[in-house]
C-alpha cells in the first residue's frame, strides 16, 4: 500500500510539475529534468524521494559541476540529491566518452576504469554500499553521561546512560548534522529515554537538543549541546523545567573506535598485506619516474592502477585523487582536474583525513576557479584549505593568495 501511494505521489508531482513547465515553455522538451527544475521543485516543497525518483528517470540534462551543486545546496537540496545529480552527470559523461574497439583501446579502457574510480570518490559512497558501510562507531565520555554513537554521513544514532544527583536515565538520540565546515560540525536532534528518580519513582523524558562538535584529530572530537527536558510521569502527568534536570548542558569527548578488519581466508597471513604494500610502493615509484619524464598521461594511468590496490575507505585515496588532479591540470584538462580534486575532498571527508593532501586538493580547486575568473569561489576554497592546514609555510602561501585576490577583505 505504501509503495502504491508513493508511486501515485511521484507520478502526480511529476505530471503537475512538467505540465506547468510545458505551459510556461511550450517549445521546450518536458521529458528532460534540469537543475533549474529541481530548484523550482525544492522551492515548491517537493519531497526528497520524489526528486530522487525523477533524477533516475530524467538524468540527461543535469549539471553536476561545482557551481551547479552550490546553487542546488543554496536552494535546499540534501546531500542525497547532490550525490544523485553528481553520479548521473559522471555516468552520462562516461557513456559519451566510451571508446570504440580498435587499436589503443587497452589504454582507453584504463582511462575508463580511472573515471569509475573518480565517480566513486566524488559521490562519497560506492554504488551498492549500505549506510552501515559508511558509519563510524565511537565512545562518548562526558558530564553527565556515557554514550555509544554511530555516525553516518549526515545523521547519527546514539545510546546514552546519564546519571546526576541520584537521577539515572537510559536514553536514545538521533542526530542531524546539518552543517559541516571542517573541523566544525553543527547538529540538532531529539532524545528520548527512561528516567529513574532514586526511590521517588520513574518516568519518561523527551529532549530536543542543539549543539556542535570540534574535531581534534582523526579519531577524537569535542562535543557540547544544550537540551530542555520534558518529563512524563505515570498517570499521564507532565512537568517541564524540573530543577534536577531542566535545561541540561552535555559536554564530552568522543573517541572513534577502529574499523574491524575485513574477514578473509588469509587474515592470519601477513604476506598478502606485505605484497599489497610493495605493489602500491612500486606504483608510486613508477608514477614519479613518469612525471620526471613529463609523461603525465602515463603517470595518471599508473596512479589509476595504484587506486585499484587500495580499499574504498583507504585514506591514501585522497593523495591519489589529488595527484591525478594535478596531472590533469598539467595536461591542460581543467575539467577533469576539477573532478579529481572534488573526489579527493570527498575521500578526505569520508576518511576524516584532513592532511597535506586534502589541503593541496582545496588549493587545486581554488586555482581552477581562479583561472575561470570566479574569484569568490576561489577565495572560499583557499579559506577552507587554510582552516585545515598545519604547515606554517603552506599557510603563508595560502594567505598570500587570499591577499592577492582580496586585499581589502583579507
Amino acid at each position: 500500500m505504501k509503495r502504491l501511494l508513493r508511486s501515485i505521489a511521484i507520478v502526480a508531482a511529476a505530471a503537475a510539475f512538467f505540465s506547468g513547465q510545458a505551459a510556461a515553455e511550450p517549445k521546450a522538451k518536458t521529458g528532460l529534468l534540469t537543475n533549474a527544475r529541481i530548484i523550482a521543485m525544492l522551492r515548491s516543497g517537493a519531497s526528497e524521494g520524489i526528486i530522487l525518483s525523477l533524477i533516475k528517470q530524467f538524468p540527461e540534462k543535469l549539471d553536476g559541476g561545482p557551481d551547479a551543486l552550490v546553487e542546488l545546496r543554496e536552494a535546499g537540496a540534501s546531500n542525497k540529491v547532490l550525490l544523485a545529480v553528481r553520479r548521473s552527470t559522471l555516468a552520462a559523461r562516461q557513456e559519451e566518452a566510451a571508446p570504440e574497439p580498435g587499436p589503443g583501446s587497452a589504454g582507453q579502457a584504463a582511462e575508463t576504469e580511472s573515471d569509475q574510480a573518480a565517480q566513486e570518490g566524488a559521490s562519497g559512497t560506492p554504488e551498492g554500499s549500505g549506510l552501515v558501510d559508511d558509519g563510524r562507531w565511537s565512545i562518548g565520555l562526558g558530564y553527565p553521561f556515557l554514550a555509544v554513537k554511530y555516525d553516518f554521513s549526515d545523521y547519527a544514532g546514539e545510546g546514552k546512560f546519564i546519571t546526576r544527583r541520584g537521577i539515572q536515565a537510559y536514553a536514545a538520540r538521533g542526530y542531524w548534522n546539518f552543517l559541516k565546515a571542517a573541523p566544525w560540525t553543527v547538529y540538532t536532534g531529539l532524545e528520548a529515554g527512561y528516567v529513574r528518580f532514586g526511590s521517588v519513582g520513574s518516568g519518561a523524558e523527551l529532549s530536543p537538543f542543539f549543539g556542535g562538535a570540534y574535531a581534534l584529530g582523526k579519531d577524537f572530537s569535542l562535543s557540547a549541546d544544550i537540551s530542555p527536558t520534558l518529563l512524563f510521569f505515570p498517570g499521564g502527568g507532565t512537568h517541564f523545567g524540573l530543577d534536577e534536570i531542566g535545561w541540561v548542558i552535555n559536554f564530552g569527548v568522543y573517541i572513534r573506535l577502529p574499523a574491524p578488519a575485513p574477514k578473509s581466508a588469509e587474515a592470519n597471513d601477513p604476506a598478502p598485506k606485505q605484497r599489497e604494500s610493495d605493489v602500491y610502493k612500486d606504483y608510486l615509484n613508477d608514477a614519479k619516474e613518469a612525471v620526471s619524464r613529463k609523461d603525465y598521461a602515463g603517470a595518471g594511468r599508473i596512479y589509476a592502477k595504484a587506486m585499484a590496490a587500495v580499499s574504498g575507505h583507504d585514506e591514501r585515496r585522497v593523495f591519489l585523487f589529488e595527484r591525478r588532479g594535478w596531472l590533469a591540470m598539467k595536461e591542460g584538462d581543467e575539467a577533469r582536474a576539477r573532478d579529481y580534486y572534488l573526489a579527493a575532498i570527498s575521500a578526505a571527508r569520508q576518511t576524516g583525513s584532513y592532511d597535506t593532501n586534502a589541503v593541496n586538493a582545496y588549493c587545486g580547486l581554488a586555482y581552477y576557479f581562479e583561472k575561470l575568473g570566479n574569484v569568490n569561489v576561489a577565495i572560499n576554497y583557499y579559506k577552507r584549505a587554510l582552516e585545515i592546514c598545519a604547515s606554517e609555510t603552506t599557510r603563508r602561501e595560502i594567505e598570500k593568495n587570499l591577499y592577492r585576490l582580496d586585499p581589502e577583505g583579507y
